[in-house]
């Protein structure tokens, strides 16, 4: 199986896979006041946050819905940290930390609308979603 072994200032910190998975991905995040023109987001509107995740996503089989897994989720950083993160196939890795159901609302539902509203800020303007699964 592909896994992602990510190491953070030398140290090793997760060997992130499964054999469900369809998705598996590492995510370097800085938000906030970045540069001087900057005016942040809606939460950091005068500093800024540093942070990385790791995660993964199985598909959905007939009898069973898909899962999101974490490994690293909202894991802080520092300026100055360095992040490696070496693309492998090996036969172990870490278990997840956390494990959600996709879809939890519509594992009965299939091939029905369902899904929900959601609002989002981004960059300091709110966008309302309307999310289906067909």
């Amino acid at each position: 199986m592909i896994v992602l072994e990510v190491e953070l200032n030398g140290q090793k910190l997760v060997r992130a896979g499964r054999e469900d998975l369809s998705v598996l991905n590492t995510l370097v995040n800085a938000v906030g006041v970045l540069g001087s023109d900057s005016k942040g987001t809606y939460k950091e509107k005068d500093s800024y946050e540093l942070f990385f995740h790791v995660g993964g996503l199985s598909s959905e089989t007939d009898n069973q819905p898909g899962n999101h897994y974490d490994w690293a989720k909202h894991y802080p950083l520092q300026i100055g940290d360095q992040i490696q993160v070496k693309i492998a196939e090996s036969h172990d890795a870490d278990p997840p930390l956390k494990k959600n159901l996709l879809n939890a609302k519509c594992q009965n539902n299939k091939r029905k609308k369902c899904g929900g509203n959601a609002e989002i800020t981004i960059l300091n303007t709110k966008i309302n979603m309307r999310m289906v699964n067909l």
